[in-house]
């Protein structure tokens, strides 16, 4: 077995947990006893789909198979299953359902923070899990994410948080659905990320002025991502990745230091789980040249 097939194997086991137990969660009768700041319902978008930042080389895995409610089924299928159960309005499952005019500004950034993983998959394994569905189906998705990702760009949290309805937004372009009412608020969302640039590759992360680890997993993992997923045909695109891949290069010249000769790390930051990400912005910068 190749180091690559050695990499592949592993990773996938390690989604293989993360899948049986989201499957678990998602039934119907499973009682939330912890919730995020938000709601219990984001709580659960959270498992199910922050999985999905890694998940695309998977999906034309035939052996990546997850068992819900005693039905063995296709990773893809189980996605556009939930993806649709979230969606569809008459769904007792709707992932607004519970949303009042006093929480949908914080719902939809949480909201939508969780669901762009799921486009940026779709992104990447568009033929799984999104071309395999009907018509009727994908506008009923698009048209709940597009809903959400407008209130979350004008609501957005002041901070990294942006990059989330912007990357929804733009794989929707992608996808062939006009959004052109939100071009404005779009504008305002990547000047303010770009104000968050200090200089010499760095970040400083919202309100607060942080330097952490969502300097690597937001700022430039996202700006990297971005590479990959833009709409090649915009005026500064060519621009912007330039500008992007500099800032990374200078950057991760830095972040290389941050680890010793077996992988071990400095632990800083405010997400335990985001340290385990740290190193996203490598393959990513090898992946945008």
């Amino acid at each position: 077995m190749t180091v690559r097939q050695e990499l592949y194997e592993k990773a996938k086991a390690t989604y293989r947990a993360l899948l049986d137990r989201m499957s678990k969660r998602y039934s119907p009768d499973y009682q939330y006893v912890i919730s995020d700041r938000v709601s219990f319902e984001c709580t659960k978008m959270e498992d199910i789909f922050r999985p999905m930042w890694g998940i695309a080389p998977f999906i034309n895995d035939d052996s990546l198979r997850v068992t819900h409610n005693g039905k063995e089924m296709h990773l893809n299928d189980f996605i556009n299953m939930i993806m649709l159960d979230g969606t569809r309005k008459d769904s007792p499952l709707r992932f607004d359902r519970n949303v009042t005019k006093e929480t949908e500004e914080t719902f939809a950034n949480q909201s939508v923070t969780e669901i762009a993983a799921y486009l940026v998959a779709v992104c990447f394994a568009k033929e799984k899990l999104w071309d395999v569905l009907k018509d009727e189906e994908r506008d009923t998705i698009a048209s709940w994410i597009k809903e959400w990702s407008i209130t979350a760009i004008k609501h957005s949290w002041q901070n990294n948080h942006y990059w989330y309805p912007i990357f929804c937004i733009e794989i929707l372009k992608r996808l062939g659905y006009d959004c052109r009412e939100v071009d404005e608020d779009m504008q305002k969302g990547y000047d303010f990320l770009e104000n968050l640039y200090y200089g010499n590759g760095w970040y400083s992360d919202g309100e607060l002025g942080r330097f952490d680890y969502y300097e690597a997993w937001a700022h430039h993992t996202y700006t990297l991502l971005w590479i990959l997923i833009a709409d090649k045909s915009r005026t500064d695109y060519e621009e912007k990745c330039e500008k992007y891949r500099k800032r990374s290069s200078e950057y991760l010249n830095h972040f290389i230091h941050y680890f010793d000769s077996d992988g071990g790390m400095a632990a800083y930051g405010r997400s335990i789980g985001y340290r385990f990400a740290a190193i996203a912005p490598f393959a990513l910068a090898v992946m945008t040249g």
